[in-house]
């Protein structure tokens, strides 16, 4: 069963420019075999949700937020909304009010590692 519904979105205050974190437990299992195969991946529903509520990044606490051929991440990308992966200790975050900070390295490809924040506000 996919854990990305837009059910769920909707009893969250979802606004323009948020940043929404999706925390699955994936982190927990970083250095299994399975991880960067077995994951849930976003909905073309949930991620047409996300894009009419003009939401700035997506993040997920798994190797990726789809599977090839990728059509989420093209998705995503095309309405500006960057996406942030493997993403740890997300759960924490849980039920506060938070700020994300995003420190990619200055890299000439189209992704690249970064250092992810958040700070509780």
């Amino acid at each position: 069963e996919n854990e990305f519904t837009v059910d769920l979105l909707k009893h969250a205050a979802i606004g323009k420019d948020d940043i929404i974190l999706f925390h699955t437990g994936r982190s927990n299992s970083f250095h299994k075999e399975d991880y960067f195969t077995d994951f849930p991946a976003i909905t073309q529903e949930v991620a047409q949700y996300l894009i009419d509520k003009q939401v700035k990044m997506v993040g997920v606490d798994s190797a990726s937020v789809d599977h090839m051929p990728y059509d989420i991440h093209r998705l995503l990308l095309k309405h500006d909304i960057l996406i942030l992966e493997n993403l740890t200790n997300v759960g924490k975050l849980s039920g506060k009010a938070f700020t994300v900070f995003a420190f990619p390295l200055k890299l000439d490809v189209d992704g690249a590692p970064a250092r992810v924040v958040a700070q509780i506000t």
